[in-house]
């Protein structure tokens, strides 16, 4: 919903435009995943899986850069998909009785 309204904003949407979209989305969420230990705190306490890091690059580059990969696509696929609808016309305006 939160592209839909951006796409709105803009005035159309397109895939160059949802992957710009998905670019920030993934800046917050990877931020959020760097979080995660604050939010569940039994998570650096696992012995087998650290906390993940920003981006998930305590996994490995390898996940930080799906992780980049995924929400560029989910932009692409859904900003290519929205619909663009054209701006609504207005009917001419009358000047009294003919």
């Amino acid at each position: 919903m939160i592209y839909g309204r951006i796409f709105e904003a803009w005035g159309g949407a397109g895939w160059r435009r949802g992957m710009a979209v998905a670019v920030v989305h993934n800046l917050v969420a990877g931020t959020l995943l760097a979080m995660v230990p604050a939010i569940q705190p039994g998570v650096p306490e696992h012995p087998l899986l650290p906390a993940p890091g920003f981006m998930a690059i305590q996994y490995g580059p390898l996940a930080a850069a799906t992780f980049l990969a995924l929400h560029l696509l989910f932009g692409l696929i859904v900003g290519g998909s929205y619909p663009v609808r054209a701006p609504a016309r207005r009917a001419p305006m009358s000047h009294g009785p003919a």
